[in-house]
């Protein structure tokens, strides 16, 4: 009866095409989101100014958030959440006298 719960130590096997499954999107090395900022931040200097050579700042654009993605590859993804969660009031701090990011007000049961 002991051999049915005795286990053999086993080791995880790791599979690379699942990482790279769970990994973000990207194009030429560049978090998807970043480069559809960047393609929107191009797109509306090429407007303002109507020069067609301001569609080559796009190469060294490129090449700083390939740099910027390369050190952390979530780093769009933190800058992202830090700009849609700017000037939203910290509602829980003061019930749970810490820090939280819901966007639920907290609910204060008196008894």
């Amino acid at each position: 009866m002991s051999e049915i719960f005795h286990y053999q130590d086993e080791e995880l096997d790791s599979f690379p095409f699942f990482s790279g499954l769970t990994r973000q999107p990207q194009i030429g090395g560049v978090n998807l989101y970043a480069v559809v900022a960047e393609f929107e931040i191009i797109s509306i200097l090429f407007l303002a100014t109507m020069n067609p050579l301001i569609i080559v700042a796009a190469v060294p654009l490129h090449s700083i958030l390939y740099l910027m993605n390369s050190k952390d590859p979530n780093i769009f993804t933190n800058i992202y959440l830090m700009i849609i969660t700017i000037g939203v009031a910290n509602r829980a701090e003061e019930f749970h006298n810490m820090e939280t990011f819901s966007h639920i007000s907290p609910k204060r049961f008196d008894h």
